[in-house]
């Protein structure tokens, strides 16, 4: 076993994106493995957070450098390459040079070393693109890790020996189940969303559930300041008096909000949306929330994308609906509502199939059992 591993990422520590809150955790794990872990990240902002450790709750010493943003439009990526000095000074015999981040992979594979690529997607800028086709080519390639088969799916078949496997995202175990986040109004059944309130995530799906459901409440955790502003005058409008909003939860925090709810909602649409419209990821994403409300030991209702379903299966550890039908979703949260019976097994078969396949813990001990030999 190599007793290094070099992380190369382009997420900003500390951020909101949920890139970042991966990356530290995956380091997070790979040094709670005993494996020696050095992230490489850009400069983050330190009006988020003092100090990155807690704000992510991490709970191990792997070592993060971080690097100022090349703040020129288009060629931002150009701060990967600043990423050459801690990459020639890892040995290549004792290290393990992995990540997501197409620029230094690519700066990798110039300087011979052998590297694993992390796909979270199909690249859509045309210099990606180039990069991740001169990735794919490269002899210094050990190995793939996707984070859906539907993603797999979509890359050519190698006929190179190259190891390629499937990892979906994870989660920590929780850290108290017992630890709840105060929720607002009196209802007695209490719908918890936890996320971004962008284009695609399902809000406007929340919206006609709370018109359907006047006596459920539902709470929004996540968004800037703006974004909650505005969500607050649109349920004004829609004289929606069950629907509250709390702004953005740490992630060392977001566990309390899920432990408040009766039922976890995952409503993406059709069509999903990464942060400032990216891209597309609705047919291959592995959503984070999908493993944290696993985590809870709360009933969840899903939308029946082909690629959650590779997680959930309806009636089994979720209820699954089709995020275009909105009379299937009051109908799931309805059953639940009049059945403790069904919401105690969904919850915990959730928690089950979490705690035997989706830990970080568990996630970067395949990754090592799979590439960390020499």
């Amino acid at each position: 076993m190599k007793p290094k591993l070099l992380y190369l990422s382009a997420s900003s520590i500390p951020s909101k994106a949920a890139n970042s809150v991966h990356v530290m955790k995956m380091c997070d794990a790979f040094q709670r493995q005993g494996v020696k872990t050095t992230l490489l990240s850009r400069e983050g902002s330190k009006t988020l957070a003092e100090d990155s450790r807690t704000f992510y709750g991490t709970t191990s010493d792997f070592k993060i450098n971080t690097y100022p943003t090349i703040e020129l439009p288009g060629v931002s990526f150009l701060t990967s390459f600043l990423y050459i000095f801690n990459i020639l000074q890892s040995p290549k015999e004792e290290t393990i040079f992995y990540g997501r981040d197409l620029p230094s992979l690519l700066l990798c594979a110039l300087l011979k070393r052998n590297f694993i690529y992390e796909s979270h997607g199909i690249p859509h800028k045309k210099v990606l693109i180039l990069m991740e086709k001169l990735i794919l080519k490269s002899r210094y390639l050990k190995g793939i890790v996707f984070i859906s088969q539907c993603l797999k799916d979509l890359y050519p078949v190698s006929d190179r020996d190259t190891s390629n496997i499937v990892l979906h995202d994870s989660a920590d175990p929780p850290i108290n189940l017992g630890d709840k986040m105060p929720l607002k109004g009196s209802f007695k059944f209490n719908a918890v969303y936890v996320g971004a309130l962008y284009a695609g995530r399902g809000v406007e799906l929340i919206y006609k559930l709370a018109k359907r459901l006047p006596n459920f409440a539902f709470h929004l955790f996540g968004g800037g300041q703006e974004e909650v502003l505005s969500a607050q005058q649109n349920i004004k409008k829609l004289q929606l008096e069950n629907v509250f909003f709390y702004g953005y939860i740490s992630p060392k925090e977001t566990y309390k909000c899920r432990n408040s709810s009766d039922v976890l909602l995952m409503p993406y649409q059709k069509s999903v949306m990464t942060i400032n419209n990216a891209s597309e990821t609705s047919r291959y994403m592995s959503p984070l929330k999908l493993f944290e409300y696993m985590a809870s030991r709360k009933p969840i209702i899903s939308s029946d994308h082909q690629v959650l379903q590779e997680v959930l299966e309806d009636g089994v550890n979720a209820l699954l609906c089709d995020p275009e039908k909105i009379e299937t979703w009051e109908s799931a949260l309805v059953k639940l509502y009049r059945s403790e019976e069904l919401r105690e097994k969904l919850a915990n078969q959730a928690y089950e199939d979490f705690s035997g396949s989706y830990t970080w813990d568990k996630r970067a001990s395949v990754i090592l059992k799979n590439f960390g030999e020499k």
